[in-house]
């Protein structure tokens, strides 16, 4: 999978660019038993990753494509477009401090009471399909 997104991921860490806030984190964090299913899960399992040429990336998605960039993509299937940016990270066009919250909750499998932008969050977490997390955050 590491020769399919370059540099950004590496040793089995990855490096995301997530709205503009960074993170790095495993592949095995981002594949857990946690997500299964949810599209973040599918990014990251190697049989659902398509890689676009530029042209078929352009045609489905032209407002995430800038100039320079390699394209990578397997938004036919999770509908989160991913492009390798300039820095190496994967950049994912989504809520970059909500994800602060949804890294915690794969790694822990808990989510914090006291959220700011709790309603972004609960946004989030519906659109990358994370269903567990969600019945979570409705409890509270």
């Amino acid at each position: 999978m590491a020769s399919r997104f370059g540099k950004a991921i590496s040793n089995g860490i990855v490096f995301l660019n997530v709205g503009g806030d960074h993170y790095a984190t495993t592949v095995k964090t981002l594949s857990c038993e946690r997500g299964r299913g949810s599209k973040i899960w599918k990014l990251f399992n190697p049989d659902d990753v398509k890689i676009f040429s530029r042209e078929e990336y352009e045609h489905h998605h032209p407002q995430h494509v800038h100039a320079d960039q390699p394209v990578t993509s397997n938004a036919h299937l999770t509908e989160i477009p991913i492009v390798i940016g300039r820095d190496d990270r994967l950049f994912i066009d989504r809520d970059g401090p909500s994800f602060r919250y949804i890294l915690h909750y794969l790694r822990t499998g808990e989510v914090p009471r006291d959220i700011p932008g709790r309603d972004i969050l609960v946004e989030e977490v519906n659109e990358y399909c994370l269903h567990e997390m969600s019945d979570k955050l409705q409890d509270y």
